[in-house]
């Protein structure tokens, strides 16, 4: 649903995870980052093979935003 501000307001909903994220561990602000943004270029995709890619860059963002808190959970 887009509101007066459309795709801006549907971003910052979007980010208030990786905020909440970012300010209880602040070593995984740049993964929970791009975990965050990855997703929105999926939009922008001009083809199937650009969709693709977009695809696998945001799998790999929040495959990377698991391994980084999986590292101070398995160092307790």
């Amino acid at each position: 649903m887009r509101g007066p501000h459309g795709l801006a307001r549907h971003r910052r909903r979007g980010h208030r995870p990786a905020v909440r994220v970012t300010v209880l561990l602040p070593s995984l602000a740049s993964a929970a980052k791009a975990a965050t943004d990855a997703p929105h270029s999926m939009r922008n995709a001009t083809d199937r093979a650009a969709l693709d890619t977009a695809r696998a860059r945001a799998n790999n963002a929040a495959e990377g935003l698991v391994t980084a808190a999986g590292e101070p959970l398995s160092a307790a």
